[in-house]
């Protein structure tokens, strides 16, 4: 869960490459501009991570390879599925407590990962 919890909480880059002349994705020397090639990488790498991705609680079992572990590759997966809602459960009876509700880690919100 760690590789789409990390993103969901700092991996918004789009602020810093609206404008090159803030923060340019690559350190040249001699220069704290971003150049036209650098400044479009930038671009590339946000609008690639801000693409829609599957929900974290999903159905994943198309993308098992359907082999002599399907069964135990498959039970492994419906373990990991079950555990996030379980998890879901316990964060929206904590947020119900909450003044301020906090379900940035929520799994039943969280992407699965930014898949570039």
């Amino acid at each position: 869960m760690q590789c789409s919890a990390i993103p969901r909480q700092v991996g918004n880059v789009a602020d810093y490459l609206v404008d090159p002349t803030f923060a340019s994705p690559k350190i040249r020397a001699g220069s704290e501009l971003a150049d036209v090639q650098a400044a479009f990488q930038g671009l590339n790498i946000g609008l690639m991570t801000a693409m829609v991705r599957p929900k974290l609680i999903n159905n994943f079992y198309h993308v098992l390879l359907a082999d002599e572990h399907l069964p135990k590759t498959a039970a492994i997966l419906e373990t990991f599925q079950n555990d996030l809602k379980k998890l879901s459960k316990k964060i929206d009876r904590l947020n119900e407590q909450r003044d301020m509700p906090c379900n940035a880690l929520n799994p039943k919100l969280m992407l699965s990962s930014v898949s570039i």
